[in-house]
């Protein structure tokens, strides 16, 4: 929230919803804009909910209030024209803004507050459908950051440390950067955001030092693990049918073209160890049937593998037994 726009009480208001139908900040501000607006909020009486040296401005429009990239300038415009368009003003179609309200509450905004809140939630949504839609996620983070001129705000805060200022606008970079080389990385299939989120939550995971963590599992599919690299990977179901799928047997040459590079991601995610398991038998649904190898795995060079076979079946009494010994071990970590 930018310091000149919302004041403090307006700030505690918000807080206030938040805290009394245990929500976020988010959700409490869309519910008092879904609130009906009173007859009083140009009255002097709301003044109440802007601090006195945070003031937005004189009401009365500007023909120049234009938004040349600033969210200040954008709330301040909000604050000026009292036929402001929050909608229109953020960059969406001819539409008035509609805000969801999970719950009831009494009108508590005057008309520059709500104005302000309204351009904010709006620009929010803007960008939220723009990143979650279609590809360039690191451009488009970019824009958004230019849209805020979020360097002008950094040197604004640290007029006597523009080293500091520069340091956290680095770290905007570091982070635009990161998702750039992800984006062009060949074994990168989904760009979109929640991919790179999941990616850089694996990442996080395992740069911990943290003794309590060492020994673990990370479970996924090859799909998740693009990008990632482990000293040891288990890929288990390197059957026919599943490696590649059955789907893509029955629609052509091109899809197993696919299916073969995602067994090369997979594969090439092991840094040191690499182990490889198919089934004898699977069940499906109330049958039991017999599994073949993934063809794919004749295409690893010989000198490359080492087979390691059963040498007889396990009875089911030596099975349980087994699974209760791994029961009990797993119980004790």
């Amino acid at each position: 929230t930018p310091r000149r726009g919302l004041g403090r009480k307006a700030i505690e208001d918000i807080s206030a919803v938040a805290k009394e139908h245990e929500c976020s900040l988010w959700t409490a501000i869309q519910a008092l804009l879904a609130a009906e607006p009173s007859a009083k909020d140009s009255d002097d009486e709301q003044n109440s909910l802007f601090d006195s040296d945070d003031s937005v401005g004189t009401s009365g429009s500007d023909e120049n209030a234009g938004w040349n990239g600033s969210i200040k300038d954008l709330f301040e415009a909000a604050a000026n024209d009292k036929d402001f368009d929050a909608a229109e003003y953020s960059g969406k179609k001819a539409a008035e803004p509609v805000f969801y309200a999970p719950f009831d509450v009494p009108d508590m905004l005057n008309a520059k507050t709500r104005a302000e809140l309204s351009a904010f939630v709006c620009f929010i949504e803007k960008h939220r459908q723009s990143m979650l839609s279609g590809k360039g996620l690191a451009k488009k983070i970019r824009t958004m950051v230019d849209e805020i001129d979020y360097w002008s705000y950094l040197i604004s805060e640290y007029q006597k440390n523009e080293k500091a200022a520069r340091y956290k606008f680095l770290n905007i970079e570091s982070l635009i950067n990161s998702v750039e080389v992800w984006e062009n990385n060949p074994d990168t299939f989904d760009t979109g955001l929640f991919a790179y989120l999941n990616r850089i939550t694996l990442l996080s995971r395992d740069d911990m030092d943290d003794d309590s963590d060492k020994g673990k599992v990370n479970l996924m599919t090859i799909h998740a693990s693009k990008g990632l690299e482990f000293p040891v990977v288990f890929i288990v179901g390197c059957e026919d049918g599943i490696i590649p799928h059955a789907r893509s047997l029955e629609d052509g040459e091109g899809n197993i073209e696919e299916e073969r590079r995602l067994f090369y991601v997979a594969i090439t995610r092991a840094k040191q160890k690499l182990f490889l398991s198919s089934c004898r038998h699977r069940r499906k649904m109330q049958t039991v049937v017999e599994c073949t190898p993934s063809p794919f795995l004749d295409e690893i060079p010989a000198n490359l593998v080492e087979y390691h076979e059963p040498q007889t079946e396990v009875s089911n009494e030596m099975a349980q037994q087994i699974l209760e010994r791994m029961k009990q071990r797993f119980a004790k970590a």
